[in-house]
């Protein structure tokens, strides 16, 4: 899950929680309204 809200990463978690039988997230927490620069950067740690 990528998200730019801390109550979407939360809820991700809290998912992830009560269904771990079966369910795996990773989640990351954006910068709210990046730069360009800032985004660009994002993007990059995100297609590692």
């Amino acid at each position: 899950s990528v998200v730019d809200a801390r109550f979407e990463q939360e809820a991700c978690a809290r998912m992830e929680v009560k269904a771990s039988e079966f369910l795996r997230s990773k989640t990351m927490k954006l910068v709210e309204q990046p730069t360009l620069q800032e985004l660009l950067e994002q993007h990059g740690v995100a297609n590692k």
